[in-house]
């Protein structure tokens, strides 16, 4: 990837009032270095919230893994940056669950994560959340091109479903569909 980050764009359809999209953006001069994140709340705005808050820190604390040469380990360090973010927001909420407040665990966020460190790009998807490159081509730059990076986790996609079947056999309506367009994990 030899390229340079002119712009980040984001767009967010604002369905729910309160909106429960929240997003994170920054650019490091001095390591060359562009976060580019789109946190989809479902059910509420909170766990977006709360990843919106603790996701920069979090990078910042492990930026040296992050902008290794090492494809592996910065997948990794975001694999377990994830986690963090997941078992620290259940600790956060079990408290109420356990006094009957259930609600709170039926609200998640989707994230979609885009780390440029110099001429290396690292995307994260956890969801329905998509990343689309914007380019242009040496002889026209009046014309944008579209390139999807990433493929949707939606129980809708065949793989989805089959993984969510295959991890849950015992459980025949892992899947919920309203309709052919609105379908959702059991939760």
């Amino acid at each position: 990837l030899n390229s340079t980050v002119n712009k980040i764009y984001g767009h967010s359809y604002n369905a729910n009032d309160p909106t429960e999209d929240r997003w994170v953006a920054s650019y490091d001069n001095l390591t060359d270095t562009t976060i580019g994140c789109v946190l989809d709340g479902h059910g509420g705005w909170q766990v977006s919230e709360y990843v919106s808050k603790l996701l920069p820190n979090l990078l910042d604390k492990y930026k040296k893994e992050l902008q290794s040469n090492n494809n592996k380990l910065r997948e990794q360090t975001i694999t377990n940056i994830f986690q963090l973010l997941e078992d620290s927001y259940i600790n956060l909420i079990k408290d109420s669950y356990n006094l009957g407040f259930g609600s709170v665990a039926k609200v998640g966020s989707c994230v979609i994560l885009a780390y440029k460190v110099r001429d290396q790009l690292t995307i994260a998807n956890l969801g329905d959340c998509r990343a689309v490159l914007g380019s242009t081509n040496n002889h026209s730059n009046d014309k944008i091109y579209a390139t999807r990076l990433t493929t949707d986790h939606n129980c809708r996609e065949k793989l989805e479903d089959f993984k969510l079947r295959t991890e849950h056999p015992n459980e025949d309506n892992i899947i919920v569909c309203k309709s052919s367009h609105a379908c959702y994990v059991k939760g």
